[in-house]
Formats: C-alpha cells, structure tokens, sequence
C-alpha cells in the first residue's frame, strides 16, 4: 500500500482502488475501539453509580455495555446522516447561481450546525440513561434534559473551556 501524492486521492478510480486495497480495517478499528471505549464508559458509570459492583475494576461486557453502544452507534448514525442531508443540499446548491448557492450552502452549515448542538445537549444524557435502564431511548433523554438546555450547554462550555486551558 503506498500513497503517490495528492493526485492518486484526486483521482476517483484511484481513490476506489486504495479503498479496496485498505479493505475493512479502519471500520474494524473504528468498531473495536467504540466496543472498547463504551465498556470503559460503563465501567466509569458502574463506579459512580452502582460501587457495589466492583468485581474485575468495574470492567464488563453485558447489557449495559450494549445499551451504551448501542446509544453511541445511534449517534453516530444521527451524525451522518445530518452530514449527509448537509452535502446533499450543497451538491444540489451548485446548479444554482453562485450567490445563492454560497447562501444556500452556508445556511444550510449554520443549520446543521445549531441542529447538531441542540441534539448533541438534548440528548447527551442519553449514555448514562442507557447504562442505567439497560436500553437506549433518545425520548427518555430528550424528557431528561427538557428544560434544562441552557445550563447543560453553559456547564458543558465551561467544561470545554478548562478542558483546553486547564492553567
């Protein structure tokens, strides 16, 4: 496998056949590490939540955990498919005149952008409900959150903000 330069990703055909040649190995790598970070997640929600169960450091693979997976895939598939609504009106966007295609494709960034934000909070108790019930429902987590958007996104900006600069 080797990469020639800018013009072998420019070109489609090429493109396809690296693709083909990487094969399934970075989805596999990407599936293994969300198995492995939604068992660390529910191992960190098990010692907060239920210390009792401290057997192998909290560490387990059961219904929990597929909750939490389950939840995580949901919001990756949430993702993509905004992104794909997102590219499909910007694809659309350029058989109309420049101006209002460029305004047509920034609004519908800044909408994909609010939309997202406002998904990400209402739903972003959704793991640890997930851990708790042992089944995913984005409405019990919408019904969490209902309103409370404007502290959870000003206590998740402050988070950000002594994430990024913690001196």
């Amino acid at each position: 496998l080797t990469l020639r330069g800018p013009e072998q990703l420019a070109d489609p055909t090429e493109l396809y056949s690296l693709i083909m040649r990487v094969g399934p190995i970075p989805a596999s790598i990407w599936l293994v590490g969300l198995v492995l970070e939604a068992i660390l997640i529910a191992a960190f929600y098990r010692a907060y939540l239920r210390p009792e169960e401290s057997r192998f450091a909290y560490v387990r693979l059961g219904k929990a955990e597929l909750a939490v997976i389950s939840a995580m895939l949901l919001w990756w598939l949430l993702y993509f498919a905004g992104l794909f609504v997102v590219t499909f009106i910007v694809i659309f966007a350029e058989v109309l005149p420049p101006l209002i295609a460029a305004i047509v494709a920034a609004s519908a960034f800044i909408a994909y952008v609010v939309i997202l934000t406002w998904a990400i909070v209402r739903s972003s108790l959704i793991l640890v409900d997930s851990f708790a019930r042992r089944k995913v429902s984005l409405r019990h987590s919408f019904e969490l959150t209902r309103g409370h958007f404007w502290p959870l996104i000003g206590a998740y900006l402050i988070g950000l903000a002594f994430e990024r600069h913690p001196g």
